[in-house]
């Protein structure tokens, strides 16, 4: 059973954003959304009721963004009015994808990177 389970198929959803529009911004991330949709589902069927599915998948998303900053009045690195919108597009999707009009998820993990 453990061997099953390390040999699942891994997923890594990566997506590279620069100057986007908000629609597009949305499609990319319902897509994603509804991809964790059916990875969830699989996964509760594995684990509440020992469902053998020979699809299954582990997956992770990430989003990186081109030029995501720019230096304000005080040569501050600030974020760019894209990645502003990018939080926006993410209630806007998530709304979509689970029809609640309105929808507000809790604020995106930032993670500091050296890059």
């Amino acid at each position: 059973e453990d061997e099953k389970l390390e040999n699942n198929t891994k997923i890594y959803l990566c997506g590279t954003l620069w100057h986007e529009t908000i629609s597009e911004m949305i499609l990319m991330l319902k897509s994603i959304m509804r991809m964790d949709i059916d990875q969830s589902a699989r996964r509760q069927a594995r684990d509440e009721f020992q469902v053998i599915d020979p699809d299954y998948y582990d997956m992770e998303a990430h989003v990186f963004f081109d030029d995501a900053f720019y230096h304000d009045e005080n040569q501050q690195r600030t974020l760019n009015m894209f990645v502003k919108d990018f939080f926006e597009a993410i209630n806007k999707a998530a709304g979509i994808v689970h029809d609640v009009e309105g929808m507000k998820l809790a604020p995106p993990q930032k993670t500091a990177t050296p890059y």
